[in-house]
């Protein structure tokens, strides 16, 4: 979404960009740009602290530089198994799960790969808080078995992270306060639409584990009325604070244009919602069935 800033007497010279999805790093030169950009992304070990700073509990983590620093791991930390989650990628693919059987075979890069024990090894469960800028956009939370209950051999590589049945959340306000924090500064790094995950440890409270800073997907929390008022509320503010918008609202002529065109699209919107809430529902029970299967072999081995 590209959006020409007003001021209300002339035009700026200057165009913000706000994306939901990756864009072209050479844009930064040539606009104020809010979103993901997968050629600028931080490696794994930037954004603990940056979680810290704000005011989070943050899960346990570190850097290793050789196979038998990951192996003093498993004595630092007294578990039985440990997480690599590399730099670069999204969405649990290259996230590994190992016992200390397995360290001889790691591969990582000792300079942006990070290593984490589990939060709790009893509950896979991952909470959600999506922000744009400090603006609470929703708070929601997904049902997942622990990762070692996929476990066979000694490893599991690949997690899904949130998926299948999805709930909204409401948070405690300590999670909140702490969020807001995080993104009026994600946002001044030039991040818009971010996702906070957090797990619950074995004492029930809250540690984030990670944060989306681009590519946060819009095809389950678009359906709930109050994200989309958030979500436009967000962007306006973030053009009126920082990019001198203007805050006077549009005269009589451009609203009714505005309306008569929205009613228009009004048909061809509905049907999209319809068939948003079909891709759901499908895109669910294909999670759930694949991790199910998953379980099941896992069981059997």
């Amino acid at each position: 979404m590209r959006v020409l800033v007003m001021d209300g007497r002339k035009r700026r010279n200057s165009e913000p960009l706000i994306a939901t999805t990756a864009f072209p790093i050479e844009l930064r030169s040539r606009l104020d740009c809010y979103g993901g950009s997968q050629s600028n992304k931080p490696s794994r070990p930037e954004t603990p602290g940056w979680l810290q700073q704000a005011g989070f509990p943050t899960m346990r983590w570190s850097l290793a530089s050789d196979h038998h620093e990951i192996a003093e791991l498993f004595e630092s930390w007294r578990t039985d198994v440990i997480l690599l989650k590399r730099s670069g990628t999204f969405g649990g693919e290259s996230v590994l799960l190992f016992s200390r059987d397995h360290v001889p075979e790691i591969e990582w890069n000792p300079h942006k790969d990070l290593f984490c024990p589990e939060v709790n090894p009893d509950d896979g469960d991952i909470y959600k808080l999506e922000m744009f800028g400090p603006t609470l956009l929703l708070g929601w939370m997904s049902r997942v078995p622990p990762a070692r209950s996929r476990m066979s051999g000694g490893v599991v590589r690949g997690l899904f992270g949130a998926y299948g049945v999805r709930d909204l959340f409401d948070w405690p306000e300590t999670i909140p306060r702490a969020a807001s924090t995080f993104g009026e500064f994600a946002l001044n790094q030039g991040y818009g639409h971010v996702s906070l995950d957090f797990m619950r440890n074995r004492d029930g409270q809250f540690e984030a584990i990670e944060v989306n800073l681009g590519n946060v997907a819009l095809w389950w929390t678009t359906q709930f009325p109050a994200f989309r008022r958030r979500y436009a509320q967000a962007v306006h503010q973030m053009l009126v604070e920082r990019n001198d918008a203007s805050s006077t609202p549009a005269n009589a002529v451009v609203r009714i244009g505005n309306w008569v065109s929205g009613a228009i699209a009004k048909p061809v919107l509905l049907k999209r919602e319809i068939q948003a809430a079909r891709f759901r529902r499908r895109y669910t029970a294909e999670l759930e069935a694949q991790h199910a299967s998953e379980l099941r072999t896992a069981r059997r081995r």
